[in-house]
Formats: structure tokens, C-alpha cells, sequence
């Protein structure tokens, strides 16, 4: 009877959290670099899905807006379920809610995606932006600017 107790509680350890338990919400911090000038704001934007992504704000799951106190900015985003998500960011010089592009659709103002992967003529795409965030996980991601 004496090893009962031991076997039960190593039971329990094995057993983990109990079936219907929501997993524990995860933590982004996003650290962006390299502003070229401390005007208007910098603005994240974290998705859950391609649809929307980079451009659409209204359709991402959180948005932050920043004003810039230096030449980096953190922002955070708290409370999120594990799963997939990609990570816009502008530096909206003008704060016109908008990123400034040029005659030929360039952007004139800073903007970054997470994975850093910034294609020379399109949009950085979802996939390539894609990160993974496990139960509990609190990551720390960094973003540089491209103007």
C-alpha cells in the first residue's frame, strides 16, 4: 500500500491537464528596428490567416499603434491562442493610416514582415511571414524596416 501513492501521483504527472483544459495563451513581443526618423507612428499587426494579410488591417486578429520614442519600437501582443500567425508592420510617417507608395506602387514608407522575408516587387506573402507559437510560449521576434 505504501507504493500507491507514489504511482497514483506519477500517474497524475503523466496524465497532464484535463481533457477540455484550453491551452495556455501565448505571448508575441515584436521588437522593429531601424526607423529612419522618429514622425507619426509605427503600426503592427499580427494575422491568423492569409486573408488580408499584409495590407488589411480591419482583418487582423490585433493592431497596435506606436509612437516612436527612438530608432526602435517593441510591441506586444498578450492572451494569444497557440497557432499560426504572421506579423505586419508600417511606419506611417505621415499618419495618414495608409503606406505611401510611389507611381509605380513602391512603398515610400518603412515596412517589415516578420521572418524578414520582404520580396523587391510584391508584398511579403503570408507563408513566407508564417510563425508558430506554442502553448504558454512567450517569443520575441524582430523586425527591420525597409524603406
Amino acid at each position: 500500500m505504501l507504493n500507491a501513492v507514489p504511482l497514483f501521483l506519477f500517474s497524475l504527472a503523466l496524465a497532464g491537464a484535463p481533457e477540455g483544459t484550453p491551452p495556455a495563451p501565448a505571448e508575441l513581443t515584436v521588437e522593429v528596428g531601424k526607423l529612419r526618423n522618429l514622425r507619426g507612428v509605427l503600426g503592427c499587426q499580427i494575422f491568423e490567416r492569409a486573408d488580408g494579410f499584409p495590407s488589411q488591417g480591419q482583418k487582423a486578429k490585433a493592431r497596435q499603434e506606436h509612437v516612436p520614442q527612438g530608432n526602435f519600437v517593441t510591441c506586444s501582443f498578450k492572451d494569444l491562442p497557440p497557432g499560426q500567425y504572421a506579423v505586419a508592420v508600417i511606419h506611417d510617417e505621415d499618419q495618414d493610416g495608409i503606406l505611401e507608395t510611389n507611381f509605380l506602387g513602391m512603398p515610400q514608407e518603412g515596412y517589415g514582415a516578420s521572418n524578414n522575408k520582404l520580396p523587391g516587387l510584391s508584398a511579403p506573402t503570408f507563408e513566407d511571414s508564417r510563425l508558430t507559437i506554442g502553448p504558454g510560449e512567450k517569443k520575441t521576434i524582430k523586425i527591420e524596416l525597409r524603406y
